[in-house]
């Protein structure tokens, strides 16, 4: 469904859906991980859920897709090949250093605050995507070129 969906919206569109989204839920997961109570671990539980959602909808296959779409012919396989192996490279990286290094410190030490600096992180995306991805704007002038 998402590469479906981002050929109808558009990719900037649907960045800017699954990161506002991001945004909520962790501001969202932040508020309801704070009262502690069964009610709000729910809520949170599904905030979690709905993160994973609006990040694979919209995020997770724009490192895929775009560097063979908007490569040329010539140099797409190598291009497509180096995408794939930063896209893995900065992923192992990075659930080894936050996700296993850095979120449980961060935890023990101001709780339900981490979330907060989640969500803040997925705000400070949106100005960056409204602005310096320009992704539709030449779409279909690439188009026409194939």
């Amino acid at each position: 469904p998402p590469i479906w969906i981002l050929d109808r919206l558009g990719r900037r569109k649907l960045m800017l859906f699954a990161v506002i989204g991001m945004c909520c839920c962790m501001s969202v997961l932040a508020g309801t991980v704070s009262n502690g109570n069964k009610a709000s671990g729910i809520v949170a539980s599904v905030m979690l859920f709905l993160f994973n959602f609006f990040f694979a909808v919209g995020m997770l296959a724009i490192p895929w897709l775009l560097p063979s779409e908007y490569a040329p012919l010539a140099v797409r396989t190598p291009i497509a090949a180096l995408s794939s192996a930063s896209n893995w490279i900065f992923t192992y990286f990075l659930r080894c250093t936050v996700v296993v290094l850095i979120t449980p410190v961060s935890i023990g030490s101001i709780g339900w605050k981490t979330y907060v600096y989640f969500g803040v992180f997925n705000a400070c995306f949106i100005p960056a995507i409204y602005f310096f991805c320009k992704f539709d704007v030449c779409r279909p002038m690439l188009k026409s070129l194939h």
